[in-house]
């Protein structure tokens, strides 16, 4: 796709191109498998697209539509131990998405690459659990308690006043 003003995100890309992948899920006809493969598959993609902008080559030189689709390719290598999912099937959703975008596991094959020099742990089998990502702390779960308890609230990314102690305090300006 050749957007140009106000383009299109990966994320929303990669929403799109999922919906390429067959209804028919082989070997499991359990809805709620199909429904939590492809949420994996999601938001692994996602992942890796958001660590795309952290090198450049991929951020400057590639669409987003190549980067999504190439995010999709990883995220099902990356989930193979743990999702099962039929070459056929796999073949049937690239084909579908070849078709509509023009793009092929081939055309973003150094995307792909480039991807999985990110992670290289994720793609040789190393991670043990892939589809469950380790996040920091969500704001979520810091309670206000805890919050009050700890320097009445001053805690921040970018504070830096109770590092300086009262040095910072006493200092005064010199004109």
């Amino acid at each position: 796709m050749n957007w140009h003003v106000n383009p299109t995100s990966s994320a929303k890309i990669i929403a799109s191109l999922l919906h390429f992948f067959p209804e028919k899920w082989s070997g499991s006809s359990n809805v709620s498998s199909k429904a939590s493969a492809r949420a994996s598959i999601y938001e692994l993609a996602r992942y890796l697209t958001e660590l795309s902008v952290c090198v450049s080559s991929i951020a400057l030189n590639c669409k987003a539509s190549e980067v999504a689709y190439a995010s999709i390719l990883c995220a099902i290598d990356a989930l193979k131990d743990e999702i099962y999912i039929p070459d056929k099937l796999q073949m049937e959703f690239e084909n579908k998405v070849t078709a509509a975008t023009r793009l092929t596991p081939n055309t973003v094959k150094d995307v792909r690459a480039s991807l999985q020099d990110l992670c290289p742990s994720m793609f040789s089998g190393d991670d043990n659990n892939v589809s469950t990502l380790s996040r920091s702390t969500a704001i979520k779960e810091i309670s206000p308690t805890q919050e009050n308890e700890s320097d009445h609230g001053k805690i921040s990314p970018v504070c830096v006043m109770n590092q300086c102690g009262n040095q910072a305090i006493s200092r005064k300006r010199v004109r």
